[in-house]
């Protein structure tokens, strides 16, 4: 026991205490604690009870400050680390953000402005070339979203982005965000789950036709719920001998998960000088969509034209809707045009009207096209009543000369009011065209056949 102990070292204290004096000594050596006789009774109580085996009553006491020192600890661990952190946290965004560009070969180069917990702002973004750069930004903001292991991309925050690409044998490439935007994944396919918005975003397309340029704006979830408008602007177009100017302006989204675009596309003049084609203020007012990789168009055309013209003959109004669709290097669509103030040289009709089906190859190189043709309120060309005319003038003094004047009057009055009906197929392969009417017939106003052929064909080269 610690008074035996303490009775040894201090004999002579011992033997001349009275005997609860010096118990209350003896302990008060042993915790060494005590400072007056009146300070230990305050502590250990008038009861002889407390000291039955001189055990110390203050140990559960100590145990509990230790108890309350190791967390208190771990805490004053966690503070230090997060203030370490928190002076770290550029280096830590740098290397998170330049991970995440060499996992996917992007080179680039930026400014970090502002690092947060969920936020980092970038600003004088380049990427690809500094001397010839694939996309540019002054200002990015990052939204990271945290969950089990590594935060991971919420959000992206464009401020006066430019991109710049190029559409060249029917692929479109965007330098190197290609790794990124057209990548190959394990999993499934589409656009990114990431919100994006985009404030007076700029871009250049270099294709095989001509420079395009556009302007874009909007946000959302770009997988699912992108929102936007996009206006673009091509000056000058060249497509297999043609040339044209286009503008176009509309919505641009992606709630079905592929992006798509809606609104008018404008064309002042379209002309073809080698084929004698001129087509004039036109508006088409499209419905287009791609699929995630933006290939494989789709697109629905509601057609609203002015005068167009092909060689001798021209309309003076074209509507109508078109519904194709293009991949692997060839287009398909279906049509139904309908011309107002049609005229040839041989006839002239109010309304003429085409359905059917074409197919081009890439670049329309070589085409096919099936249709089926209408006219009403048909009458005779200026080209085919001069040839009457020349017909019965050179019969003057003749017979042929009042049967000339009798067929010219009759078919001037059985026209009015007459249909025309034909199924015609042109061709296009390498320079050699060729145009096949199957069938053909015209009736006049009383219902009579006026004209009727079958197994047409007209070839031509170059």
């Amino acid at each position: 026991m610690p008074g035996r102990g303490m009775s040894g070292l201090f004999p002579s204290i011992v033997q001349h205490l009275p005997p609860f004096m010096a118990l209350h000594e003896l302990h008060c050596l042993w915790v060494n604690f005590c400072a007056s006789g009146a300070s230990m009774e305050r502590a250990l109580g008038n009861d002889e009870d407390n000291f039955d085996d001189g055990t110390d009553r203050r140990r559960p006491s100590r145990w509990r400050q230790k108890r309350w020192a190791i967390p208190s600890m771990l805490l004053a661990i966690l503070v230090a680390a997060g203030i370490g952190v928190w002076f770290s946290r550029e280096t830590i965004a740098d290397d998170f953000i330049s991970g995440q560009l060499d996992r996917y070969d992007i080179p680039a180069t930026y400014k970090i402005e502002r690092i947060g917990g969920r936020t980092q702002v970038l600003t004088d973004v380049v990427i690809g070339d500094p001397d010839n750069p694939d996309f540019t930004a002054r200002r990015v903001v990052v939204d990271l979203r945290h969950r089990l292991g590594l935060p991971e991309v919420g959000g992206v925050r464009l401020f006066e982005p430019r991109l710049y690409g190029a559409y060249r044998g029917g692929k479109l490439t965007f330098g190197s965000l290609d790794n990124l935007i057209f990548r190959e994944t394990d999993g499934v396919g589409g656009l990114p789950n990431v919100q994006l918005a985009i404030r007076d975003g700029r871009g250049l397309v270099e294709t095989d036709y001509g420079p395009v340029g556009f302007k874009a704006e909007g946000s959302g979830l770009l997988s699912h719920g992108f929102d936007g408008v996009l206006a673009a602007t091509a000056p000058e177009l060249a497509i297999d001998g043609c040339s044209t100017g286009l503008t176009a302006y509309g919505r641009i989204t992606s709630s079905t998960g592929e992006p798509q675009f809606s609104g008018p596309l404008r064309a002042a003049s379209f002309r073809c000088p080698g084929r004698d084609v001129v087509l004039n203020d036109y508006v088409v007012d499209l419905d287009a969509q791609t699929d995630d990789t933006f290939s494989n168009p789709t697109f629905e055309a509601r057609i609203d034209g002015g005068e167009s013209r092909i060689a001798d003959n021209a309309v003076a109004a074209l509507t109508g809707t078109v519904r194709g669709r293009s991949g692997n290097g060839l287009t398909t669509a279906r049509f139904t045009l309908a011309g107002r103030g049609a005229r040839t040289p041989q006839a002239l009709a109010a309304v003429l009207t085409a359905t059917g089906q074409v197919r081009a190859g890439e670049s329309f190189g070589s085409f096919q096209l099936d249709s089926e043709i209408e006219g009403n309120g048909l009458r005779l060309g200026t080209g085919f009543s001069q040839t009457l005319r020349t017909v019965a003038r050179s019969g003057e003094g003749t017979l042929l000369n009042p049967i000339a004047r009798r067929v010219a009057g009759a078919l001037e009055a059985e026209t009015r009011g007459s249909a025309l009906r034909a199924d015609l197929r042109l061709r296009k392969a390498s320079d050699r065209f060729s145009l096949v009417v199957p069938t053909a017939e015209l009736r006049g106003g009383s219902g009579a056949r006026i004209l009727s052929v079958s197994r047409v064909e007209i070839a031509a080269e170059g």
